[in-house]
């Protein structure tokens, strides 16, 4: 049976499984394909091969030297008839799995793209994931690491070759290559939830607001993040409902990131004159402009597609004050990628205890909200979403969504990561039992009738931020 230009081809990574387990794996019937045809492009070591998985058709696709590896993709340049007929047979997306070393299926389990999703991924690259599962109180990282992905074809044509024989692909690998060739494409996953946020908050009011058109001021702080800078501006820039405005805030960096800022005149450069760390940085802005939301976005990381469309219909919907997403972690170190998930109710978590409920650089934030609480604690160099975030809880709402709209890098010498400062560091959970210990005050306050300590644990002085290029911004 001949496939179509609407057949799906599903790519499974054979090649570091023993031969008797690849073998084993193609003559099973994968058990979530859809009923009608799919193609399934199983690769391995020595020549090409057909084979059927139940009635689904399936190709064996060597990786060996001498063989046309992308004509399957291209689908031929001459006018023959049989370079048409594989011109028509080309697939609008491909996804890409690894076989497991006990020859499990990376697919099994994982939901099927619904039609709209289809027309999304023919220009994206896109995790495919199995449907989340929300905590009540704190972050959970998921025990499986995600092993499937989905891209648009002619994506996956155009890298085709510079794709990694020896270890298995990543979207990581597919991306880097396209914005070597400066190809366009958005960031996207499908986890089988809706992308609307509304049918999973059953238990939470959601009082409608009449439509407005907010402004929204998304900020990136930057210290020395340059190999990551423009993932993380065309990220933003490509939003589906884009910022009003995208500043990028350098914090001291020894040489300005101009030239690559510069790459997306939409975008503004604001500089510090010496480093004075996040939160004082995004503070001033707040101060010097007047946009009704601030979109916080952290300068090695990268957003989907949709994620500020989102956030922004949700917060206006629930009147939410603060509102971010479920994380896709990426580590650097081993390549893998791990969905983190977060309670919904954050109000609800931090009742509970006053864990980690909401990842910082997801979220969007009233103004209002900001100012009611003082601002963030400017003398802080790290810690300062946490500390924000348990005071901000007492007088805002605060929710999380159900997607996964942002994609986080874990990488050495980070805050996060660096041993000075590290979540392990000693003065990390020196500050941590502070913030929490003020908390707890609160609540015992709040209990007794009596007022709350809402003020900036450590406030340093404002400071000038040079206009260095771009659009100015609406000041206050």
């Amino acid at each position: 049976m001949t496939a179509t230009a609407a057949t799906p081809l599903l790519i499974l990574d054979g090649r570091f499984v023993p031969s008797e387990i690849l073998t084993a794996a193609i003559a099973q019937r994968p058990h979530n394909l859809p009923s009608h045809r799919c193609r399934v492009l199983v690769s391995e070591d020595f020549s090409w091969d057909s084979v059927t998985i139940g009635s689904k058709e399936v190709k064996t696709l060597s990786l060996g030297s001498g063989h046309p590896r992308d004509a399957w993709l291209r689908g031929g340049d001459s006018p023959d008839s049989e370079s048409t007929h594989r011109r028509e047979s080309v697939p609008p997306w491909v996804g890409y799995g690894v076989l497991g070393a006990d020859g499990g299926y990376p697919f099994d389990g994982l939901p099927w793209l619904s039609e709209p999703f289809i027309k999304e991924v023919t220009s994206a690259l896109a995790p495919w994931l199995p449907s989340p599962r929300f905590p009540s109180e704190t972050a959970q990282s998921s025990p499986d690491v995600a092993k499937a992905w989905l891209a648009g074809t002619d994506l996956v044509a155009a890298s085709f070759a510079s794709l990694p024989q020896d270890r298995p692909w990543s979207l990581l690998d597919l991306a880097t290559d396209l914005e070597r060739q400066r190809l366009p494409f958005s960031w996207r996953v499908w986890a089988g939830v809706p992308q609307s946020w509304e049918p999973s908050w059953p238990d939470i009011p959601t009082p409608h607001r009449a439509p407005s058109s907010p402004t929204v001021l998304s900020m990136v702080p930057h210290y020395r993040c340059e190999p990551w800078l423009r993932r993380c501006l065309a990220g933003l820039v490509n939003q589906t409902r884009p910022p009003d405005g995208i500043v990028v805030v350098d914090d001291g960096s020894p040489v300005p990131p101009a030239e690559l800022v510069a790459e997306f005149p939409s975008v503004t450069l604001l500089t510090a004159p010496s480093t004075v760390g996040p939160y004082r940085l995004v503070q001033q802005v707040m101060q010097d402009t007047a946009y009704d939301y601030y979109l916080f976005q952290d300068a090695d990381d990268w957003s989907l597609a949709d994620r500020l469309a989102h956030l922004l219909a949700a917060a206006e919907h629930t009147q939410a004050d603060l509102i971010g997403t479920q994380e896709l972690r990426w580590d650097s170190e081993p390549g893998h990628l791990i969905p983190v998930h977060y309670p919904l109710d954050v109000n609800r978590a931090l009742a509970e205890k006053p864990g980690h409920p909401l990842l910082h650089p997801t979220s969007l934030v009233r103004r209002q909200l900001v100012m009611k609480v003082g601002g963030f604690a400017t003398g802080l160099r790290f810690g300062g979403d946490t500390e924000f975030l348990l005071r901000a809880a007492w007088v805002g709402r605060i929710l999380n969504l159900p997607s996964y709209s942002y994609l986080r890098q874990k990488r050495p010498h980070s805050l996060t990561t660096d041993p000075h400062t590290g979540l392990e560091s000693p003065a990390r959970h020196a500050l941590l039992h502070a913030i929490k210990q003020r908390f707890y005050d609160n609540q015992t306050a709040h209990r007794q009738g009596h007022p709350l300590d809402l003020t900036p644990l450590s406030q340093a002085p404002t400071i000038h931020l040079q206009h260095h290029s771009g659009p100015g911004l609406m000041a206050d």
